[in-house]
């Protein structure tokens, strides 16, 4: 028979962890999936984009409310009708761990065979997992699947033998005509523009805005080489507001859809990043994306940006303390629709060979269907 696996997630399509860690596999593996999202779309996503401070903590009490009363729900659920498999994205609960659902999370990790935790981010630093809930994972996983080194290292020593290595991919992009978008790039760079891509939830808008500067300073350059405009695409929940002389700037509110769309007509995707804890713990998600469609990437040279990208062939990258480099990189790569093409292929074979959808679909079907029981 098929494995019964339940996966508690934060949301589903509205959540690009949620879907791009284990839901985009739902299909290609052989388990009888049963998705806890553990608030409704709609709930996660007006939750992301409130602002102001009251609207803000409306919605993060309305979001812990519905969290907390589903999470019992699913535990029960867990509880009385035992999956064979209990996969956790991040974390059950946001913030708050509050009573019985300790006690309910304990009851139902040890009723099933294998409890697997994915960390795909950092999510200690800010505190997003409670302690109560951290424990727990870390005694009763089986397996805790990790992006890079530096999560593994964030992990108590005598619990790192639990951890598997999986980087986030986007199985949407496998089977794309990487040939028809090429054209379409250059009849866009032929017709005068430039198109970098920002794609990235609010929380990283720091860093793009730090490289606005440089990236305007680019834009000059290019204009004066070549009379292109310099385009910056940002698809993110929250728009970038910043003044430039040069770059052109247009926002749009993030959507699968939409983010799809963008991603194939750019020339350019860009992930600058600060050198930070936090920044360490990222697996490059967007870098894999932008290189599954074969664009030229520029990053910031900081954590899995240093494995992901070789340096002058399938990307660019930046350092972090001398931003004037993205200046050079992004001049550079716009002088010439060659360039970007061919660094554009590299990057689509490095992601067959090392970051494929397919390659991430092996190994969970392992771990979900394989002998990994305690």
């Amino acid at each position: 028979r098929m494995k019964k696996v339940s996966v508690y997630t934060r949301s589903e399509a509205t959540c690009p962890s949620s879907y791009y860690r284990i839901l985009q596999y739902e299909n290609g593996i052989a388990c009888d999936f049963r998705n806890r999202a553990i608030v409704p779309d709609r709930i996660f996503a007006n939750y992301n984009r409130s602002t102001g401070l009251r609207r803000k903590w409306y919605q993060i009490c309305f979001y812990i409310f519905c969290a907390y009363f589903r999470g019992i729900r699913f535990l029960l659920a867990d509880i009385v009708k035992k999956p064979d498999v209990i996969f956790v994205s991040r974390a059950i609960m946001p913030k708050i761990c509050l009573f019985p659902i300790p006690l309910l999370m304990k009851r139902a990790f040890q009723r099933t065979s294998q409890l697997i935790w994915d960390i795909d981010d950092d999510i200690f630093l800010p505190k997003e997992i409670t302690r109560t809930e951290k424990k727990l994972l870390l005694k009763y996983a089986t397996s805790i699947i990790v992006v890079n080194d530096h999560l593994r290292s964030t992990l108590p020593p005598e619990w790192r033998n639990k951890a598997i290595y999986l980087p986030t991919t986007d199985g949407d992009f496998a089977n794309e005509d990487i040939q028809e978008l090429f054209s379409q790039r250059e009849k866009r760079y032929r017709d005068g523009e430039v198109a970098l891509l920002w794609l990235a939830t609010y929380t990283s808008l720091p860093f793009l805005a730090a490289v606005v500067p440089f990236l305007d300073a680019a834009a000059e350059r290019i204009y004066q080489n070549s009379g292109k405009q310099l385009v910056l695409e940002v698809v993110c929940n929250r728009p970038l507001n910043m003044k430039t002389s040069h770059l052109k700037i247009v926002n749009e509110l993030w959507s699968k859809q939409l983010a799809a769309e963008k991603i194939r007509r750019a020339h350019i995707g860009i992930m600058p990043l600060a050198n930070t804890q936090h920044s360490l713990g990222k697996g490059g998600f967007k870098l894999l994306q932008y290189m599954a469609v074969g664009l030229a990437t520029v990053s910031s040279a900081v954590g899995s940006a240093n494995d992901i990208v070789k340096n002058g062939e399938s990307g660019m990258l930046a350092s972090p303390e001398d931003l004037t480099q993205w200046t050079t990189a992004v001049t550079e790569l716009a002088a010439s629709w060659e360039r970007m093409r061919e660094m554009g292929v590299k990057a689509r074979e490095r992601w067959d060979e090392a970051y494929s959808y397919q390659s991430n679909l092996d190994t969970l079907t392992e771990i979900l269907c394989g002998e990994r029981d305690r």
